[in-house]
């Protein structure tokens, strides 16, 4: 809670009723398991009005062996009849034997490939259109959580709503 002392429109809005509010979002299925799908201040709203849950395409793009770290993000440029963009950016896992001695060019190329085809059975809202190749690890907090805030910034801002 050290972020919401001294700090009383944030513990406002955390706290309700004796409630904390976390800004997780989720669902309780039929059998009462509950899901999170997701932070309220990660979803990308498209101009449509669609929601995509960087976490839920993050997991996705993970299920590649040779990916390390990953993180989602939306763009617009506000450019009437522009496309948004759903961007990812992609670490290379050095770790992996498949990698080492060959060159940037071709793991970039390699971790394209394997973005797509991890993103192939997502809506097609959500599938990535863009792709960055980092070739260091994404800074990190002290709990070794990316600092999304540090590659969004902005980009997370679609449809003229902030998410």
């Amino acid at each position: 809670m050290k972020g919401y002392y001294n700090n009383p429109d944030a513990t406002r809005d955390a706290l309700e009723d004796g409630w904390l509010h976390t800004g997780d979002l989720g669902y309780i299925d039929d059998e009462g398991f509950l899901y999170i799908q997701g932070r309220k201040k990660s979803v990308i709203v498209t101009p449509a009005g669609k929601k995509i849950y960087p976490e839920e395409v993050e997991t996705e793009i993970l299920k590649s062996p040779y990916i390390s770290e990953c993180i989602v993000c939306g763009q617009n440029d506000d450019v009437p009849g522009q496309e948004d963009v759903i961007e990812a950016i992609v670490v290379p896992d050095k770790e992996n034997p498949a990698l080492k001695g060959i060159d940037r060019l071709a793991i970039e190329e390699l971790l394209h490939k394997e973005v797509r085809e991890r993103c192939r059975m997502l809506a097609s809202f959500k599938r990535v259109t863009k792709i960055t190749v980092r070739h260091e690890e994404l800074e990190k907090t002290t709990t070794k959580k990316i600092k999304r805030y540090l590659y969004t910034g902005k980009r997370t801002v679609m449809g003229g709503q902030e998410s």
